[in-house]
């Protein structure tokens, strides 16, 4: 079939329409993609104007014209640069700072002089994330070591400023403790120990928070392994240190030292276990020493020696207990503290209540049995029923049929 020049033309014509050809000359195709590219600016200004720039008054027309002008052909590229460079999406960022590199990412960052506890923050954490969600497990170089190996080898100055930033220093005992890194954290605590004592460091305070912290990191590794014996024996030992060395304010047992980050997880394990917790009656009278009568932030009273006496292996007492509970002020602190804790949480210290009232009607004090019971009764109510029976003891056999085993 022949096809002629007229149909041919037509041909032509629709290819034309479907795909324009390129513009003859340099020139035509600059000026093509000027006006494409002022277009685009102008609809991205319509409908995302820029913060900084002001709106053009109504005579400012001519300005904003040849301003739009002169920078349309850049237009554009400018824009996605600046797409790219945010910091969300850049792509200059360090992607081995999560997973498996984060050694490796140390390692430059150590090499560019670009280590600081800015830096390491971020770095530790993704580390940890990556290591709870069990992607590091055959990961044979461990970022602990590594960094203790840094900070062992620093200068002063930059080893104290990594122990005194609290964000830093909580970031890398969670990694340490991910790690089941004990060696590191008692190099570090040792590191706190020997240090200078000079008589500035006796009311810089910073350094008994550093030193808490690190002792209870120590205490959660011996928890995780159900271990409360152990845990009870370096808390002990900790607040004995804390005395012996003149950087606690009285050696009286009414006003221990404070190491609140200590005795958290080690009263809470006690209440835990009830009277399962394993420590021996000389020991547990030590820690009973060291505990707080009735402990305020940060530790809170659930987790102080009026709770944790109710498990003394040889002379449990709900007295003081009582007497705490009995106090508007010092039980609200309680009924507030609760208010925010999880069920797990609050069904552990019902019971803890609810033991402390038993053991108050065996030992023939029933008013505070029964001050006891109400207590439990009044501010638990998503866990207990009403109180029924006259008699504490058969409330109580009532009350503990709704408690775990």
């Amino acid at each position: 079939m022949r096809i002629t020049t007229a149909l041919r033309g037509r041909i032509q014509q629709l290819l034309a329409s479907l795909h324009p050809p390129s513009p003859p000359t340099a020139r035509e195709g600059q000026q093509l993609l000027n006006v494409l590219q002022g277009s685009f600016q102008k609809q991205l200004d319509e409908k995302h104007p820029h913060p900084l720039r002001p709106k053009a008054g109504p005579h400012d027309k001519h300005h904003v014209a040849i301003a739009r002008e002169s920078v349309s052909s850049h237009a554009t590229t400018n824009y996605f640069a600046s797409l790219l460079s945010h910091p969300v999406i850049s792509t200059t960022s360090d992607p081995s700072l999560v997973g498996p590199d984060a050694v490796a990412s140390f390692e430059r960052l150590l090499a560019t002089s670009k280590l600081n506890t800015a830096t390491l923050q971020p770095l530790m954490t993704s580390y940890t994330r990556t290591r709870k969600s069990g992607d590091l497990k055959n990961t044979t170089t461990l970022l602990g070591d590594r960094l203790d190996v840094w900070l062992q080898s620093t200068n002063t100055s930059i080893r104290e400023n990594f122990l005194l930033d609290k964000s830093c220093l909580l970031a890398a005992t969670a990694m340490l403790l991910s790690e089941k890194n004990e060696a590191v954290l008692w190099k570090w605590l040792r590191m706190v120990y020997e240090r200078d004592m000079v008589k500035a460091d006796l009311a810089d305070r910073r350094w008994l928070v550093v030193e808490d912290q690190l002792v209870s990191a120590t205490m959660q590794l011996s928890l995780r392994r159900k271990d409360v014996e152990d845990a009870a024996q370096h808390f002990v030992q900790a607040c004995q240190y804390r005395i012996d060395s003149g950087r606690s304010q009285t050696r009286s047992s009414d006003s221990p030292p404070s190491m609140p980050l200590s005795a958290k997880p080690l009263a809470s394990s006690i209440i835990y276990y009830r009277h399962g917790h394993g420590i021996p009656s000389d020991l547990f009278t030590k820690v009973l020493n060291f505990l707080l009568p009735w402990s305020y932030i940060p530790s809170g009273p659930e987790y102080s020696r009026a709770f944790c006496a109710l498990y003394d292996p040889t002379k449990p007492t709900a007295h003081l207990l009582a007497h705490f509970l009995s106090i508007q002020d010092l039980a609200q602190l309680l009924i507030d503290r609760q208010a925010k804790a999880s069920p797990t949480s609050r069904k552990t210290i019902m019971t803890a209540i609810l033991d402390a009232s038993k053991l108050a009607l065996e030992h023939g004090h029933k008013k505070e049995a029964s001050l006891l019971l109400d207590y439990a009764i009044d501010h638990y109510p998503d866990f207990l029923p009403p109180r029924e029976a006259t008699e504490v003891g058969e409330q109580l056999e009532v009350s503990f049929s709704f408690t775990p085993g």
